[in-house]
């Protein structure tokens, strides 16, 4: 039976329930078997670019049985053809372990093309702001925000949805660090920032201001520190109301 990992199990976590799953770079599968081994999606589509995972995945899915309802598709992004399989029921597509800007090309090929679904969950390796904003660019509302630390590192998950109601404009805090996640003053996230801001205001100590590239790059740690306070203003603000 497979096992998955805190951060892949809050990924399938986020799905909504009845919802067909199209995972995207899927690897293994697991996030697919498991949505379907425990009734949370009636079938799956799991993709992937790469043949070796995809055997991989093909090899899992019949273990468990599943080969009826998960279908395997050897793709560069999206399968065009997934709604085929999938039916007319709502589609939540999975993208997990990639960085933010690689989600944010598939998200927008699949736009261009027309074959997006009603509902992404992301997790981004990096350049979530770039995500973030990719979504909001294609009428995505982000509905839900996680955050976990996992081997001693920090992950977010981010479910959004094309449901055809306004979507917010982000500010640039919003962007990086999720507007969930601040409106609901997480502990997490605020420990992670306060650390952070530390850590820059460390390096600026370090930085010459008598050249160019120093000055540059001062001003650059300026940036990040007025975005970061601004974020932990935020999250201190909603702890105050709450105690």
């Amino acid at each position: 039976m497979i096992q998955l990992s805190k951060r892949l199990m809050t990924v399938v976590q986020a799905v909504t329930p009845g919802h067909a799953v199209l995972d995207v770079g899927c690897d293994h599968a697991y996030a697919a078997i498991w949505l379907v081994r425990n009734g949370i999606s009636p079938c799956a589509v799991a993709s992937d670019v790469r043949p070796g995972p995809l055997l991989a995945a093909e090899a899992n899915i019949k273990a468990e049985g599943l080969a009826g309802q998960i279908r395997t598709v050897l793709a560069d992004g999206v399968p065009a053809d997934y709604r085929e399989y999938t039916g007319q029921q709502a589609v939540t597509l999975i993208l997990a372990g990639m960085g933010g800007r690689l989600m944010s090309a598939i998200i927008g090929r699949a736009a261009a093309e027309g074959i997006l679904p009603e509902e992404i969950v992301s997790s981004p390796q990096r350049d979530p702001d770039v995500l973030r904003g990719c979504l909001a660019g294609h009428g995505f509302r982000i509905t839900d925000e996680m955050i976990l630390r996992e081997d001693g590192k920090t992950y977010t998950v981010i479910r959004s949805s094309a449901d055809g109601q306004p979507v917010p404009e982000l500010s640039p805090a919003e962007a990086l660090y999720g507007p969930v996640l601040l409106s609901a003053g997480n502990e997490l996230l605020l420990e992670e920032l306060q650390k952070k801001k530390a850590l820059i205001m460390q390096i600026r100590r370090s930085v010459s201001r008598e050249t160019e590239k120093g000055s540059k790059r001062i001003q650059e740690l300026d940036r990040e520190t007025a975005i970061i306070t601004e974020a932990i203003q935020r999250l201190e603000a909603v702890h105050g109301a709450k105690s």
